[in-house]
């Protein structure tokens, strides 16, 4: 650019930037939690067909009331795996019995939210002078969400894509980036 012949030049402060990324996180987690995906679908119910794992991992996510609650109706069948020796777990009714019977309420809803850990690490993670990152604090929980989003989760491989915003959102910050957006006209000089 010349900046003796250059009319005028856009200027968009940097906390103008974090603000609009802050918003994008707090629509996407407002989504989410609200069931919806990035099109503002509702998410891919959950599975309802028996499923099994680690005796190990299904001790260390749910407590003592979880346990009982599932186990009061026999859904639940400890087995020894051929092929490695260890000891697993089948649960009838699938996720979704397994998640009503930690909290019936929170059931209704799918929205990712079991441990909440990964909802809880989206952040704005780089601001630059005319852009942001948003992504997770750890990698554990960015490999959770590609599941979700690009892989399938589960054994029947579920999409639910939860990065990203409906348009209606995308022209609130849109909007709100305009209003902010500092235009300086110069004056023509030989």
């Amino acid at each position: 650019m010349n900046k003796s012949t250059d009319l005028f030049s856009f200027n968009l402060d940097k906390r103008v930037i974090k603000s609009a990324a802050l918003q994008a996180v707090a629509f996407i987690l407002q989504n989410t939690y609200s069931g919806k995906d990035k099109d503002n679908k509702p998410f891919v119910g959950y599975g309802t067909k028996t499923f099994a794992m680690p005796l190990a991992a299904f001790f260390s996510i749910t407590g003592k009331k979880h346990r009982a609650n599932l186990n009061k109706e026999g859904d639940l069948q400890i087995f020894t795996s051929k092929k490695s020796g260890k000891r697993w777990i089948a649960i009838e009714g699938g996720y979704k019995n397994f998640k009503e019977k930690w909290s019936f309420k929170k059931a209704q809803t799918v929205n990712l939210s079991f441990s909440g850990q990964m909802l809880k690490e989206l952040q704005v993670m780089e601001v630059g002078d005319s852009f942001a990152y948003i992504g997770f604090k750890s990698k554990e929980m960015a490999e959770r969400a590609s599941y979700h989003v690009f892989q399938g989760a589960g054994k029947r491989r579920v999409i639910r894509n939860f990065l990203g915003l409906p348009s209606i959102q995308q022209d609130k910050i849109a909007e709100y980036i305009a209003k902010n957006i500092k235009l300086e006209f110069r004056g023509l000089s030989n």
